[in-house]
């Protein structure tokens, strides 16, 4: 049922139904949905809202902080970072796992690609294309520091634009 969902997901041109919505209370739930006791939450310089597709963006996060939480056998810490630069929302996910395995980064966004036994390798191909949808872009980056970061930036919605606009 996972994997046929998945692929619809990949499958589907979906248009965006962009709204106000409140990211740091939409990344406090998913915190709780996930492993309240690992991840930790840097919400002070987030907007209180931005215009989102909430329930697509509800979807990236969700396929970020599992990737993050599974990438860290040890059971370290997820950070996840929120910010607005340059007319941007700005959400950095980041584990203390081994990193990005080696080569192309970009390698992890092409569909079926997974470094899961029992991952479909669709997760960050359609999480990349919702951050597409929204004008923006994910990235992924092995952290100077370990671990694996991952990036979306979503810009703000040029004034007068209709909401929901895909």
């Amino acid at each position: 049922e996972k994997l046929t969902n998945e692929l619809l997901d990949f499958a589907r041109g979906t248009a965006l139904k962009r709204r106000p919505t409140d990211i740091p209370s939409l990344l406090r739930a998913l915190a709780q949905d996930t492993d309240p006791a690992r991840v930790a939450l840097d919400l002070e310089g987030a907007p209180g809202t931005w215009a989102v597709d909430r329930d697509k963006l509800h979807q990236v996060m969700l396929n970020l902080l599992r990737n993050a939480l599974t990438a860290d056998t040890a059971g370290g810490p997820v950070s996840v970072r929120v910010a607005r630069r340059d007319r941007a929302l700005d959400v950095t996910v980041r584990d203390h796992g081994p990193g990005l395995p080696p080569g192309d980064p970009e390698k992890l966004f092409e569909p079926f690609f997974t470094t899961k036994t029992r991952g479909t390798g669709l997760g960050l191909s359609v999480s990349r294309r919702i951050i597409r949808l929204h004008g923006g872009t994910l990235t992924a980056r092995t952290h100077p520091e370990g671990g694996a970061e991952f990036t979306l930036r979503i810009p703000e919605e040029p004034h007068g634009a209709p909401a929901g606009r895909g």
